[in-house]
């Protein structure tokens, strides 16, 4: 099974035509018909293409045989105040088909079980708008409050291709399906987009609609623009592979009276959330706002989640970014920057991909705080940017994985006046690839941890070295850090403390069992050695390190292991390139999955490998790979490295290809591949290092027609560092148009 993470689906672009072909030819008299008044007072005027409803009481209930609205058309709702409230509910069989004008000077409510079109030409502005295909107790409604809407077995759906506006009020669209590829506006209140069969809305507080427990799963698509003081899209989700919310387009929530700029976007059950749009949420006084994403399932993002605060302003703070799912593969730009950095925080029950941007810098004040949690593995590639700077201060990082952690990736919390932040990394195996690490500060230099605390997290005893690694950071304020039982700092990664101004700042490189270190940092203060910072690289049980002339200007260095192993640059090298092929052994000890790939069990990387002519690029398929949080069985993956040198220096991964891996240099192959696809089984890269291609040997040809027939994919890359990657071609059964080769009729079944 697959799933299509962005593109919108031909059986929704059929149904979308179908619906607009139901609505019949819009006609340039068409109303609202078949009206009956149920509760409240109200009254009807009819003139030419023109109808007014002319309502009395503050609340009024109509039942209507029809309600549609013809291009040319208008229907005009003359309430009592903006408090009023009227609710519309179709009782005969035909869908509302709004091509023309609908007026309000209160709030509507449609209500219509055969689904509501909203069509290109047509516009609705109201003091406030609620459309659904599930129905709503009328008690309720006429008390007020809050309101619990349920489907009645509708699985029709609420699409908007043109324009609506709640000018004092809320805008809520309501079924199992919703999409919106038109405009939708609420400036002073909340614009949400609830899929599901059990709705609540709430009639005030921080969040206004909750998909209710139990609710049968829904879908949100929004390609269009969502501008509101909030915004909310929420799904109740189905399986892992369903993707309940699907944003292209820009969601835009700014505040009201230093209220709302909030953002929220939740699918329940196992249901995905993708964004590839622009999702922005800023206060009213120019500070960030708030963006919170949350799924069961996955979370992919290629798009913007902008918290950040209004450029250029000067006295206020970076917002918030939440992202929770139970797998995350993070590409495109997350920000909560401001003058005061804000805060971005990832949590993922399973994997974690970064590929992309992080950012909550300070630009006139401190950093913020970036924290990224994975109860899998976390993998980030060299695009990766993690960044809690600030002007007077840097911030805090903290990335900890309770499996593997492996990056390519950069990180900074350093201080352009002021003194570094802290950078804290960990896991059961942790892997620095290529990793930049910047904690330096002009007035003096920040906390570097990877792999656990000072000593492993001992009680910090009173002198020099407690003052030297812990208690000028802070003391006993310093969180603690599990301690990793392998941490690998391999030849590509930098490590900078230092300071121009002030003292150098402290590293330290832990684990409990093996630590290997190989790479460069740089401790020095204003007066180089003098006021130079404190490196400790030990390890509870074993100790590798190599040249020690790369840790520069550190006033005390501490190796306190149980054993130390002192190689030269042949066994560096040899750690390095084990830690990118595999499992590996050298004095008994394993020395893990690669670094920055971190695989899962049977994933057969390594299968196959091939080498550019210069043989400082590297392709490794891992054909039993199940793609981005193991969804996809034996659907398989290609990883993609560079060098620094043909000595296989200075290691990194460039890229991820197969399913889910998104962001960056990543090339999502969902909806591509299927299960047991082996994608990677072959690789081969040419001479410069910018085409490959990947047989996938049990490919069952396009729509799976052909069991076991298998396929070749060809790509291609603007540069020999895996950028701009584009599939040109697929050749197997089926497989027609643009340059693929179609092999039908050549290959049969099991070739």
């Amino acid at each position: 099974m697959t799933f299509t993470r962005l593109a919108r689906s031909p059986v929704f672009s059929l149904f979308l035509g179908m619906l607009l072909a139901s609505a019949g030819p819009p006609s340039l008299h068409a109303n609202p018909a078949g009206e009956r008044v149920v509760a409240g007072a109200a009254s009807f005027e009819r003139s030419g293409s023109t109808l007014s409803v002319r309502q009395s009481s503050n609340r009024a209930i109509i039942d209507w045989q029809s309600f549609s609205i013809g291009a040319g058309s208008q229907t005009t709702f003359l309430q009592p105040s903006a408090a009023s409230a009227t609710l519309n509910r179709v009782t005969g069989g035909d869908l509302s088909a709004i091509h023309g004008t609908l007026r309000a000077n209160g709030t509507i409510y449609l209500i219509n079980p055969n689904g509501i079109l909203v069509g290109p030409t047509g516009m609705i502005n109201t003091a406030g708008f609620v459309a659904s295909t599930h129905d709503v107790s009328n008690a309720d409604f006429l008390a007020g409050g809050d309101l619990t809407f349920r489907s009645t077995g509708s699985t029709a759906s609420v699409t908007n291709l043109g324009s609506i506006s709640a000018d004092g009020g809320d805008l809520i669209l309501i079924a199992r399906r919703v999409e919106n590829r038109g405009e939708l506006s609420a400036p002073n209140g909340t614009v949400a987009l609830a899929a599901g069969t059990e709705v609540l809305v709430k009639a005030s507080g921080e969040e206004r609609v909750f998909i209710q427990a139990g609710s049968g799963s829904g879908t949100v698509e929004n390609s269009g623009l969502v501008a509101g003081a909030s915004a909310e899209l929420k799904a109740a989700g189905g399986n892992e592979y369903a993707l309940a919310i699907n944003n292209t387009g820009t969601v835009r929530a700014t505040g009201v009276n230093r209220s709302g700029g909030r953002v929220f976007l939740g699918a329940g059950g196992r249901g995905g959330i993708s964004n590839s749009g622009r999702v922005q949420a800023r206060k009213s006084d120019g500070g960030g706002g708030e963006v919170r994403v949350k799924a069961g399932g996955s979370v992919a993002n290629d798009g913007t989640l902008d918290a950040a605060a209004t450029p250029g302003s000067t006295e206020t703070t970076g917002g918030t970014v939440l992202i929770e799912g139970g797998s995350v593969a993070l590409g495109g730009l997350i920000i909560a920057d401001g003058p005061t950095g804000g805060s971005v925080a990832i949590r993922s029950e399973g994997a974690l991909s970064l590929a992309d941007q992080l950012s909550a810098q300070g630009t006139n004040g401190s950093g913020g705080t970036i924290n990224i949690s994975a109860g899998g593995r976390i993998v980030e590639n060299s695009g990766s940017s993690v960044n809690a700077s600030g002007t007077t201060a840097g911030g805090s990082i903290r990335g900890e994985s309770a499996t593997t952690y492996g990056t390519s990736g950069s990180y900074a919390a350093s201080a352009s006046a002021g003194r570094g932040g802290r950078i804290d990394l960990t896991a059961q195996e942790l892997k620095l690839f290529s990793t930049q690490l910047d904690a330096s500060g002009t007035l003096g230099g920040g906390l570097v941890r990877l792999g656990g605390a000072f000593q492993g997290g001992k009680a910090v005893e009173p002198g020099a070295l407690g003052d030297l690694f812990v208690n000028r950071f802070g003391g006993s304020t310093v969180p603690e850090l599990t301690s990793a039982s392998k941490t690998l700092v391999n030849d590509g990664a930098r490590i900078d403390v230092s300071s121009s101004q002030g003292e150098g700042g402290a590293l330290v490189v832990w684990s409990d069992d093996l630590t290997t270190f190989v790479g460069q940092v740089a401790a020095g203060g204003s007066r180089g050695v003098s006021n130079g910072g404190g490196v400790e690289i030990s390890s509870a049980v074993t100790l590798r390190h190599a040249d020690l002339g790369s840790i520069i200007g550190a006033s005390t260095l501490l190796l306190d292991p149980k054993n130390i192993v002192i190689g030269d640059t042949a066994q560096a090298q040899g750690w390095s390139y084990q830690a990118i092929l595999g499992f590996g052994y050298s004095n008994g000890v394993n020395l893990g999955s690669p670094t920055g790939v971190s695989l899962g069990a049977d994933d057969l990387f390594g299968s196959s490998v091939s080498l550019n002519a210069a043989g400082d690029r590297l392709a490794v398929g891992a054909s039993s790979d199940a793609g981005f949080g193991n969804v996809l069985g034996g659907s398989g993956a290609v990883y993609l490295f560079s060098f620094t040198d043909t000595s296989f220096s200075g290691g990194s991964l460039q890229s991820t290809i197969g399913h889910g891996y998104t962001g960056g240099k990543n090339f999502d192959l969902s909806g591509t591949l299927g299960a047991d696809d082996f994608f990677g089984s072959s690789v081969s890269l040419n001479a410069a290092g910018d085409r490959l291609a990947v047989g996938a040997y049990e490919d069952d040809g396009f729509s799976d027609a052909l069991s076991r027939s298998g396929a070749v994919y060809l790509f291609s890359f603007t540069d020999t560092n895996f950028a701009g990657g584009s599939l040109l071609s697929t050749i197997g059964h089926g497989y027609t148009g643009g340059k693929n080769l179609n092999l039908s009729g050549t290959l049969g079944d099991e070739d």
